[in-house]
């Protein structure tokens, strides 16, 4: 998967900012989307999936506010959109995302409680697009107190995006750090490959991801 050429984006939205053509406006818009279309699909499923999973969330939904907020961050307002004095767009894309992803997931939580007091079938599912059926919320011990579980996953997964656009080389530490939260899932090795090693055997590889987990840590404790 390639990796997004800053440069080209930054480029293409600095166009969009400086034309009054429409027409004009659109074609860098569809050059925007197409150059940034595998950092969407990525952020998407390894950033925000973990927020909806569990709520019921449709990842169509939420690519969908991901090419809103794109836009909107391009042509907003002067408080809101695209400074390339202060940094690549992404990073501006990442921040102005914070709200409204919180805001999809608290809409999810409140719908899945409709469900409950509603007195809906155990059989019927949370959404047309889940996997799960209310009752298998209530057996599913992953989805109890579920205010609590997605506030603390909200609260970690804002902190990355936060540490991916503050750190140095942060987009290839985030993904380490994404990997290393579920270990059932993510092998040492697979972490250590994140961060540009052949495996975890090297003890280079091993003391990288010590300090990488280190950092954030360091990060995490100022920012609360």
């Amino acid at each position: 998967m390639k990796k997004v050429n800053h440069e080209v984006v930054n480029t293409l939205v600095i166009e969009i900012q400086n034309t009054t053509d429409l027409e004009v406006r659109n074609m860098y818009g569809n050059m925007l989307m197409e150059e940034l279309s595998e950092w969407v699909t990525r952020r998407v499923n390894s950033n925000y999936f973990t927020k909806i999973k569990g709520v019921g969330g449709n990842i169509e939904q939420v690519t969908s506010l991901v090419h809103e907020t794109i836009w909107e961050v391009a042509t907003g307002n002067k408080s809101t959109r695209y400074n390339p004095e202060k940094g690549n767009f992404t990073g501006f894309v990442i921040k102005a995302l914070q709200n409204p992803m919180n805001g999809y997931v608290e809409y999810q939580v409140a719908q899945t409680r409709d469900h409950f007091t509603e007195g809906h079938s155990l059989d019927s599912q949370v959404n047309d697009d889940a996997d799960n059926t209310l009752g298998d919320m209530i057996s599913d011990s992953s989805v109890l107190a579920i205010e609590t579980k997605v506030s603390s996953e909200m609260f970690v997964s804002n902190l990355l995006d936060d540490f991916e656009v503050k750190a140095k080389d942060g987009v290839r530490k985030v993904q380490a750090l994404r990997l290393m939260m579920y270990p059932e899932m993510y092998s040492n090795d697979e972490v250590a490959e994140a961060l540009g090693y052949e495996s975890y055997k090297s003890a280079s590889a091993r003391k990288k991801v010590q300090r990488v987990k280190e950092e954030f840590q360091k990060f995490m404790s100022q920012t609360a």
